[in-house]
């Protein structure tokens, strides 16, 4: 897997799978910011983006 540096918040995106993790709140063991950030990530075009295709590709 492919992924990113943190971003200036503190989060990690996946470039092959679409998500986002708060890298500082997972250490942290703060489990509702973890899911706040990557509930983001799930609600973003890239993410829509990644399901498309995915569905076109292995569920048609």
């Amino acid at each position: 897997m492919i992924i990113s540096l943190p971003n200036e918040d503190g989060v990690i995106y996946s470039q092959v799978f679409p998500g986002f993790i708060d890298k500082a709140a997972l250490l942290a063991g703060n489990l509702e910011k973890v899911l706040e950030v990557l509930q983001q990530g799930l609600a973003s075009a890239e993410d829509q983006s990644f399901v498309e295709i995915f569905v076109s590709k292995y569920l048609s």
